[in-house]
């Protein structure tokens, strides 16, 4: 008989984020007094391109808040916010190994992420120490907790997009 923690990790890793139901809608809730500036310097400038708007929103994270109305009127969801964040198509794949990777990628870069990550593993586990008995875990164990880690961190970007 297959053991129920091995068979939950198997599926946890495989998880799709496009397959993550979220609710859709809530009422908007702009705090257009606090985006003051970011909002002024969107209505300065006209035409904007890809380059340009990267850079304003580098510069400007919690502007991040003001399109979240424009595109949806009401609100992203969390998953959708995942596709600005993150890679979906390699969280997505089906090779594990590519995840695992960008699993790496995300950890070595992203402070913030790292820590909530790790943290999900062990309250204590520091990040050298995990990279050196990192093959001592499962990597289908550490791609599901990854995958639990960008929900946690999506999270913790809408509460305060300083985070990026």
């Amino acid at each position: 008989m297959p053991n129920p923690e091995e068979v939950y990790i198997d599926f946890a890793s495989k998880v799709s984020f496009l397959e993550f139901i979220q609710e859709e809608f809530k009422y908007a809730d702009v705090p257009v007094e606090e985006l003051r500036q970011e909002i002024s310097l969107l209505e300065s400038r006209s035409p904007w391109n890809i380059n340009d708007l990267s850079e304003y929103i580098k510069k400007y994270p919690r502007s991040f808040i003001i399109f979240q109305n424009i595109f949806q009127l009401l609100r992203f969801t969390n998953a959708q916010l995942i596709h600005f964040v993150f890679d979906v198509v390699k969280l997505n794949s089906l090779n594990i190994d590519a995840i695992y990777e960008y699993m790496i990628l995300n950890l070595k870069r992203d402070l913030e992420f790292r820590k909530i990550y790790l943290k999900t593993i062990n309250q204590k586990l520091k990040y050298n120490n995990f990279i050196i008995c990192i093959d001592q875990y499962d990597k289908k164990y550490l791609v599901a907790t990854f995958k639990l880690t960008i929900s946690k961190y999506i999270n913790k970007i809408l509460k305060d997009f300083d985070v990026l």
